[in-house]
């Protein structure tokens, strides 16, 4: 058997009821034994609750700071990548011109020549100054067994 008083608990135990009716609904208590428990119920569990205390939770200060660090690494990584394109181009640029310079003839050094051949196998015109230069002479003496 339900009271009709029932809903006013929560407002009572809040001290949302104006001053009458707080009374009135504190003289039902003591007649009506189904109010007076679940009162008691909600005190305890409002008691409970209190006694946990709140958590220490500040989520944008954490939040802040991880992004705050995550944006620095990101920054960290597009430089890095920056720097790596600028190698790749740069070296692609020097070996376009080697080669083209490599193919007219113009600029080329024996030790140019003797490093293409041991590279690539390619015949060199290095191996008659071979006797002349000892760097082109190392490079191209076949490496001891």
């Amino acid at each position: 058997m339900a009271c009709d008083q029932l809903q006013k608990i929560g407002a009572y135990l809040d001290r949302e009821l104006a001053s009458a009716e707080r009374e009135a609904f504190a003289a039902h208590l003591k007649t009506c034994a189904e109010c007076a428990g679940e009162a008691a119920r909600l005190e305890r569990v409002s008691k409970f609750v209190g006694a946990a205390g709140w958590p220490a939770y500040a989520p944008r200060v954490k939040s802040w700071a991880r992004k705050s660090q995550q944006r620095q690494f990101e920054r960290f990584a597009q430089g890095l990548i920056a720097a790596a394109l600028l190698v790749i181009v740069v070296s692609a640029g020097w070996m376009y011109r080697a080669q083209g310079s490599a193919a007219s003839g113009v600029g080329r050094t024996p030790i140019a020549e003797a490093w293409e051949g041991q590279l690539f196998g390619l015949p060199s015109e290095a191996s008659a100054t071979a006797d002349d230069d000892p760097l082109a002479h190392a490079l191209l003496s076949e490496p001891p067994q």
